[in-house]
């Protein structure tokens, strides 16, 4: 076997653990429709995950309300080892949805270039979710696009 496709076989294991997760929130405006998830990791930090549909298209972010901040995006350093069963979280939530909602056809995931771990983690995480994404890199910014026939 290639090492690649161990590596990215690795990845996908790796991401099945999760964390039990509850929808929050669904809210519509005239050009969006809104879903929020939440999870809490053992070391207590709470997570959301949003997922916003565009029509055919759907962006999402997640990220943690750290000891009372606002909503951030990404995970926080102390997550240490718990970090895979985060985006193991992510993973099975974008999934689920897209079951739930079959008239999304494609996924996005976006960092601005210079967050180097945020682009590692969506890297990470969109050859988990899919044998084949797009990666762009536009005005500064990195965006990873998961068509739906592209899932695993």
């Amino acid at each position: 076997m290639h090492q690649a496709t161990k590596l990215i076989n690795m990845i996908s294991e790796i991401f099945n653990h999760v964390y039990d997760h509850t929808k929050t929130d669904k809210y519509k405006r005239p050009d969006k429709e809104v879903h929020a998830h939440e999870f809490t990791t053992d070391k207590g930090n709470k997570y959301h995950a949003v997922i916003t549909h565009h029509k055919d298209s759907a962006d999402v972010v997640f990220g943690t309300n750290h000891k009372g901040e606002d909503k951030s995006q990404g995970m926080t350093g102390e997550e240490g080892s718990s970090a895979h069963k985060i985006l193991g979280t992510v993973k099975h939530i974008v999934k689920q949805h897209l079951k739930d909602h079959p008239h999304i056809k494609k996924i996005e995931f976006g960092a601005e270039e210079s967050e180097k771990g945020r682009v590692k983690t969506y890297q990470a995480l969109s050859k988990s979710i899919a044998h084949k994404h797009e990666e762009k890199v536009i005005d500064g910014g990195r965006y990873f696009t998961i068509h739906r026939d592209h899932i695993k």
